[in-house]
C-alpha cells in the first residue's frame, strides 16, 4: 500500500510539473536518504555494520525503482539517483532501473544530498527522507549529521509544518 501511494504521490507531482517541463523533456532529480525507508526503525538498520542493512539496501534500491517507473510513466526523459545516506554507497546499482544515471560516493561540495542537480531539472523527488532532529514521536529523527539541531530561513524554523 505505501508504494502505491507513493507511487501515485509521484505521478501527481511530475504531472503537475509536466506542463513546464523543457523541450527536451522532463528532467527528473531523485534524491534518496535511508532513514524513512520501509520498515527502518532503528539505527542499526542504516548502518554498514548492521545485521540488517543489507535487506534494507535491497528495499531501498526498490523503492527508489518505483519513483523512477512514476516519473517515467509522467514522460521523464532524463532521471538522475542521488545517494545521500552516510557513505552515500547504499543503492544496488546492479538492482536499479537502468532507465536511471546514479550518482554515489560524496565529492565534498557544498550541494551535499543534492549535488548533481542544477537549474536544467524539471522536478524533484526525495525518497527515504525523514523527520527533522527533535520532532516528537519521531523515529531516527536528526538534520544532517545529528549536530545540526535546526534550520531556519529568516527566522522560521523548516519545515514550517508536518508533511
Amino acid at each position: 500500500m505505501k508504494k502505491f501511494s507513493m507511487l501515485i504521490l509521484i505521478l501527481l507531482v511530475i504531472s503537475s510539473l509536466a506542463f513546464s517541463k523543457s523541450s527536451n523533456g522532463l528532467k527528473v532529480f531523485i534524491s534518496v536518504d535511508m532513514e524513512g525507508i520501509t520498515g527502518v526503525v532503528n539505527w542499526e538498520e542504516v548502518s554498514r555494520d548492521g545485521k540488517d542493512y543489507d535487506c534494507f539496501r535491497r528495499i531501498m534500491t526498490k523503492e527508489t525503482n518505483a519513483a523512477i517507473e512514476g516519473a517515467l510513466a509522467a514522460g521523464a526523459t532524463d532521471i538522475l539517483v542521488r545517494d545521500s545516506h552516510g557513505s552515500a554507497r547504499n543503492i544496488l546499482p546492479d538492482l536499479l532501473n537502468k532507465n536511471a544515471k546514479l550518482l554515489r560516493d560524496w565529492s565534498g561540495g557544498f550541494m551535499s544530498m543534492m549535488e548533481g542537480i542544477d537549474k536544467s531539472f524539471d522536478a524533484v523527488i526525495f525518497i527515504g527522507y525523514h523527520a527533522k532532529a527533535g520532532t516528537p514521536n519521531a523515529l531516527l529523527e536528526h538534520t544532517m549529521t545529528g549536530n545540526v539541531l535546526d534550520i531556519s530561513i529568516n527566522g522560521v524554523s523548516l519545515p514550517v509544518k508536518p508533511v
